[in-house]
């Protein structure tokens, strides 16, 4: 085997794992934007009280797993999931929220005093 059959072979291999990799993150990307959907359906049930709305998420998903996958992803795991998906989706509000109340850094952002009369008057 030559050096350049080698350097081909590897370069197939690669291309296959950033391929299985690029699939894998995609792929939970989309899981965890629909986890993010449902959970935002289930917090417009206001006569439901939290363990309740997460078991609607779960119910939700343990349905729209195929029946190949279910001995894998049993109800615990999926809740486990959609717990850390809440979890990460409300500490990401909670500090936007404390970030808003805050003055930014940014020069461009800071208070400034806007000076007496209009800009555009010439004193005519």
């Amino acid at each position: 085997m030559s050096l350049y059959d080698a350097l081909g072979i590897l370069a197939v291999v690669l291309w296959v794992v950033f391929l299985v990799v690029s699939l894998y993150y995609k792929a939970k990307g989309n899981a965890v934007e629909m986890i993010a959907e449902l959970i935002a359906l289930a917090e417009q049930e206001a006569d439901k009280t939290g363990p309740e709305k997460m078991d609607m998420v779960v119910s939700w998903l343990y349905d729209y797993i195929p029946a190949a996958f279910r001995g894998i992803l049993s109800k615990e795991a999926l809740r486990e999931i959609a717990q850390g998906v809440f979890n990460w989706t409300r500490r990401y509000a909670m500090e936007y929220l404390e970030g808003k109340k805050k003055p930014p850094d940014d020069p461009l952002f800071r208070e400034y005093e806007i000076p007496e009369g209009d800009p555009g008057d010439d004193g005519k």
